[in-house]
């Protein structure tokens, strides 16, 4: 795995990401008012990992606002062999998400789960390399990185927080 070439869902942590909880509270508050099955619980858990299956770089890039900038070089790059650089100075990013989890369970929908996923990003400026219609590497200084994962006011990690951390040298993405 690249560093940069991540999904949100590849920095989750392998251990149980507490939707049972979640369940819980959404079916009336009370861990015993309804019997979850441990099917039920991992299966509402691979549906959250799934969603949150996207690009961390598209988030950033989006979030920077310079995404207008980015498909700009990657369109004007298409059919020229020339690079272009987009600049992304030193910034802090927060992405707020909201995925939701549908659940039909013994012939009745209930109520959509949503959760709030928030991830914040403290970066020390990057620069963008894009060549042939695409980013094609990445130079990035410090990096830090925070993200909760709550329902409701139910936090369901604890406070996840790594750096900053030095990034050294330049990240070069497949050529696909």
């Amino acid at each position: 795995m690249n560093s940069l070439n991540v999904n949100i869902a590849e920095l989750l942590p392998s251990r149980s990401l507490n939707v049972a909880t979640a369940l819980e509270k959404s079916f009336g508050g009370k861990k015993d008012s309804v019997p979850l099955s441990e099917f039920l619980a991992q299966s509402a858990e691979a549906k959250v990992r799934e969603v949150l299956n996207v690009p961390l770089l598209d988030v950033f890039v989006k979030a920077w606002g310079k995404y207008v900038v980015v498909l700009e070089a990657i369109q004007s790059t298409r059919t020229s062999r020339e690079a272009a650089v987009v600049t992304l100075y030193e910034h802090e990013i927060t992405d707020v998400e909201h995925p939701e989890l549908q659940i039909e369970w013994a012939g009745i929908r209930h109520p959509a789960i949503r959760f709030t996923l928030e991830i914040t990003a403290t970066l020390g400026g990057a620069n963008l390399e894009v060549k042939g219609g695409a980013i094609r590497s990445v130079e990035v200084g410090d990096v830090s990185l925070k993200m909760a994962l709550s329902f409701a006011d139910t936090k369901l990690l604890p406070d996840w927080d790594l750096g900053p951390m030095k990034v050294p040298g330049r990240f070069a993405f497949n050529a696909n």
